[in-house]
């Protein structure tokens, strides 16, 4: 159980009164004894309890994102604590009144992207939830992912920097987006993976930004976003690089990235930019065997890696990520025979097109059978999907198939900008995060 102690009291910080029972600390504190008596009620009913000290001699932190960090990193600190021997599945409570609800209410809002494996309840046992802007769907139920905490997240897909057309416009554009994207309450942002713009969405020659560096720069301007490319080219960079790489944005980011990845497809770039172009079925091994590097560099396995298409002496990856265990892993496309097959067998997460609801719907059935063949749990993995019809012209139809996809488990859907990106992410906090936000 974390209690955020009362961060408005009047004197240092209520937790020392609390754990240590100074009288000179208690000076001034009325609160404090209901504090010390809550703690001894928490922890006749076995639960571990956790009191962070979110401001020391300086309590403004308490109204900031950071007193959320402090929260959560004590709680991590608890969990990880090796004497208490605490499962993975451990349930974590939230406690906070006062100014300790400022706390607790910013590590709420922060839990999915700096601790999105933790099952984190409220006072009455549910799953808890970030606030209401970010949400679009109903509460869980059984057709949900196991890992879902009863509610669709919403991310943004930044695929065009043409719009508008000036250069000097891209980063201001890229940026205020970003900051509003995370405002209303989208959890993710995503940008492309390409040198070129996609001919089947525009002209080659117009604008384009390297992928990992666009998120990086995005990592200094964000807070709580979950940040990766939709997806990496497995052919774009050596698998050894692409893990540091991932590394120093989840550094860099606070624990944020995401390894989106898939089998890269747009050979036009490739040959442009004299990227080798190779048959489907070898893009596919070294897909797998990226996969495989990836993960053994986020373990303590820092040994050779020996495969048919990358060779490794090492795989010393420090400083390690920051997120735990790792950074997540997400599969794009929905190919039914490999594809969905490396899903079942390395992601944790999918991403599919909503082309269709019975077109998905068959991929989902596809992923499950790989899943049962792999001896994979199906409900451990996150489905997400891209949206990519002009939700903007049809709202209503939008919330139906929301609902409709979140009974069939998924838990993201990435939107795609129509023109302005800037005013397309306002136009949707304005008339559609109010609407699905109750569902």
């Amino acid at each position: 159980m974390q209690i955020a102690e009362d961060s408005l009291a009047g004197c240092c910080a209520p937790s020392y009164a609390v754990q240590q029972w100074s009288l000179s600390a208690l000076g001034g504190q009325i609160v404090v004894p209901a504090e010390f008596a809550i703690t001894q009620g928490a922890l006749s009913q076995g639960w571990g309890v956790v009191i962070p000290d979110h401001q020391g001699p300086n309590e403004a932190y308490a109204a900031e994102p950071l007193a959320g960090r402090i929260t959560l990193d004590g709680i991590r600190a608890a969990k990880n604590f090796e004497p208490m021997r605490l499962a993975a599945d451990t349930r974590i409570g939230m406690y906070g009144y006062s100014g300790g609800a400022i706390a607790t209410g910013h590590a709420a809002e922060l839990k999915q992207s700096y601790a999105p494996d933790w099952l984190l309840l409220d006072p009455n046992g549910r799953p808890c939830s970030p606030p209401p802007s970010a949400r679009c769907s109903r509460p869980s139920s059984e057709s949900r992912s196991a890992s879902d905490n009863g509610y669709m997240e919403l991310g943004l897909h930044y695929w065009n920097f043409s719009t508008p057309a000036a250069p000097e416009s891209i980063t201001p554009t890229l940026t205020s987006t970003a900051k509003l994207a995370e405002q209303a309450g989208f959890t993710e942002f995503t940008v492309m993976d390409h040198y070129f713009q996609m001919e089947a969405q525009g002209n080659a020659d117009e604008p384009m930004l390297e992928g990992y560096t666009t998120l990086g720069y995005l990592a200094a301007v964000t807070e709580r976003m979950r940040l990766g490319l939709l997806v990496t080219g497995v052919m774009y960079r050596y698998p050894g690089l692409l893990a540091k790489i991932v590394t120093t944005l989840d550094v860099l980011s606070g624990g944020r990235a995401q390894l989106g990845i898939g089998a890269s497809w747009y050979e036009k770039e490739q040959r442009a930019l004299g990227v080798p172009v190779v048959p489907v079925a070898e893009r596919f091994e070294r897909l797998e065997e990226t996969l495989q590097i990836c993960l053994q560099m986020w373990s303590a396995d820092n040994g050779p890696y020996k495969g048919e298409h990358y060779q490794l002496a090492e795989t010393l990856c420090v400083p390690a990520p920051l997120s735990k265990p790792r950074p997540s892993i997400l599969i794009g496309g929905g190919g039914e025979k490999k594809t969905l097959l490396m899903v079942a067998r390395y992601a944790d997460a999918c991403n599919l097109f909503a082309v269709s609801m019975d077109d998905i719907a068959r991929k989902l059935d596809v992923l499950r059978a790989h899943c049962d063949s792999e001896g994979r749990d199906y409900d451990g993995i996150r489905k997400t999907a891209c949206y990519i019809r002009p939700i903007l012209d049809d709202p209503d139809q939008f919330v139906r198939d929301a609902e409709q996809l979140a009974g069939m488990g998924f838990t993201l859907l990435n939107l795609m900008p129509n023109g302005d990106p800037l005013a397309y992410t306002e136009r949707v906090a304005e008339l559609v995060l109010p609407r699905v936000s109750g569902l």
